[in-house]
């Protein structure tokens, strides 16, 4: 047998008691891979690259902290921003 969880409609709770319930998240510090996409914008050439290099560095940050399964994920969504970066050196 699987219980079920209760849940609400996100309507049906007042603002107020949601942000209530949300606490800030703390400053972390920059991870290597976050430095490492960072450094991959800046050899960007292309608006296409730019926004691949965003939405990955928009999931890390999203994903917090990376356990060893997600970071073979993270590793492979690498790969293919450096891929992207040497086919823009070759075609320029």
């Amino acid at each position: 047998m699987v219980a079920s969880l209760r849940t609400a409609p996100l309507s049906s709770i007042c603002l107020a008691e949601l942000l209530t319930k949300v606490e800030p998240v703390p400053e972390i510090a920059m991870t290597s891979y976050e430095q490492w996409l960072h450094a991959a914008m800046h050899r960007a050439e292309t608006a296409a690259t730019r926004r691949l290099v965003s939405d990955v560095l928009e999931d890390v940050r999203l994903i917090g902290v990376i356990d060893d399964e997600l970071s073979e994920l993270i590793i492979g969504a690498l790969g293919s921003i450096e891929i992207a970066l040497e086919l823009e050196q070759r075609t320029h």
